[in-house]
């Protein structure tokens, strides 16, 4: 009962919001937010030595997986 609780709330939060803007200009403020922040993100992360591409050289083994794994 909690989860479908949750989830009326998520959209009737939602339904004032569509019924003021109108269901294509909230369309139109979500791709807006979204070509703001996808670069903003990428430009984030780029410096980020984490989110850099690892190189190793060949396949790893499956030992050195599991360790990996467990590190984590």
């Amino acid at each position: 009962m909690g989860d479908q609780l949750r989830v009326r709330r998520l959209f009737d939060g939602r339904s004032p919001l569509i019924a003021e803007l109108g269901a294509v200009n909230v369309l139109l403020v979500d791709t807006a937010t979204f070509a703001v922040a996808a670069p903003l993100y990428a430009l984030g992360v780029r410096g980020l030595s984490e989110a850099q591409a690892q190189r190793r050289g060949g396949w790893p083994s499956l030992r050195a997986y599991r360790r990996e794994l467990a590190d984590r």
